[in-house]
């Protein structure tokens, strides 16, 4: 039963090379691959887009976190008048 799955698996990696293969084919020369490692300039390139996304992220969506809230509890609100209202005229 072992050797049944160390078939699979040779059979997995030959389609997996196979398609790398023909893909590699497919594409222009000037492409880059989309298996290919980073290099470290672009991790250094990243790195500041991530930190401006993180600081303009987090205080939106604390802002709107903030907004749904204060939403919220303002319908909450404006609906127990409103049952108040109808209860006590």
């Amino acid at each position: 039963m072992a050797a049944g799955y160390g078939q699979v698996g040779l059979l997995t990696v030959a389609r997996r090379r196979l398609w790398l293969a023909v893909a590699a084919l497919e594409l222009p020369p000037d492409t880059p691959r989309s298996w290919a490692r980073e290099g470290r300039s672009a991790r250094r390139r990243r790195w500041p887009v991530m930190m401006g996304l993180t600081i303009v992220g987090w205080p939106a969506r604390t802002v709107a976190f903030v907004l749904r809230c204060a939403f919220g509890s303002m319908r909450t609100a404006m609906r127990l008048v409103r049952t108040v209202h109808t209860i006590w005229p």
